[in-house]
C-alpha cells in the first residue's frame, strides 16, 4: 500500500509504524529510528478490536451463556474473557461449534476506538442462547469459593483464532448456593477472513 507524503511523493506503508498527518513515518528525535507500536495497540487504532462488557446476576446452579457467531467473511481472534464474581465457586467454559436452537438476545460490540463506532464487526454476540449441545470443549477455568475473579486474559501472542462460520459458546456456571452478581468483559479482534 502506498500513501502520499507532504513532498508529493509516495512512501511504502510499514505496518506497526505510526505516520504523521503528512504520511511521513514518525522517528525518534535522538536516534532517528522508526517508532513502532505493538500490533494489538495498532489494531485498536484501526478499529479492528471490539469489547462487550456488562454486569448481570446469575441464579444459584444456573448458567449465563454468551454465543459468538462468526460470519461467512470474518475471522475472529478471541483475545480476552474475564469474569468477576461476588460469590466464587463458578466455572468458566469455552466451547467450539455448539448446537444452537435459538441465538438469544443480540448484544452490542463496542469498538475500542471510540472514533470508529460506525465500523461494523464481522461477528455477533448474543446472551442467553438456547443450546442443545455445547460442542467441543476448548478451555475450562474454575473460580473457587474464596477467589472472586477468573477467566482467560489472553494478551500478546495468546488468543483463539476462530475461522469463518465457526461459532463459540462462552459459559459462566454459578455453582454457589446463592445468586452471583458477576461482571465480565469479552474482547475480540474482528477482521476480514484471509
Amino acid at each position: 500500500m502506498h500513501i502520499s507524503n507532504n513532498l508529493g511523493g509516495n512512501v511504502n506503508f510499514i505496518p506497526n509504524v505510526p505516520y504523521d498527518q503528512y504520511g511521513n513515518p514518525m522517528v525518534d528525535s535522538i536516534g532517528y529510528l522508526a517508532i513502532t507500536v505493538d500490533i494489538d495497540h495498532y489494531l485498536i487504532h484501526v478499529g479492528a478490536t471490539w469489547i462487550h462488557s456488562h454486569a448481570v446476576s446469575v441464579a444459584s446452579g444456573a448458567n449465563k451463556d454468551f454465543l459468538i457467531k462468526n460470519s461467512s467473511t470474518g475471522e475472529i481472534h478471541l483475545k480476552d474473557f474475564v469474569f468477576t464474581s461476588s460469590q466464587g465457586d463458578a466455572n468458566i467454559i469455552l466451547y467450539k461449534a455448539p448446537t444452537i436452537t435459538a441465538n438469544g438476545t443480540l448484544q452490542t460490540w463496542i469498538n475500542k476506538n471510540l472514533g470508529l463506532q460506525a465500523n461494523t464487526p464481522y461477528s455477533s454476540i448474543y446472551q442467553d442462547p438456547t443450546i442443545t449441545a455445547t460442542g467441543t470443549l476448548l478451555e475450562h477455568f474454575k473460580i473457587i469459593g474464596s477467589k472472586q475473579t477468573g477467566g482467560a486474559h489472553l494478551g500478546g501472542d495468546d488468543e483463539w483464532v476462530i475461522p469463518v462460520g465457526t461459532n463459540i459458546l462462552l459459559r459462566y456456571r454459578n455453582n454457589s448456593p446463592s445468586a452471583d452478581a458477576i461482571s465480565f468483559a469479552i474482547k475480540v479482534l474482528d477482521i476480514p477472513a484471509p
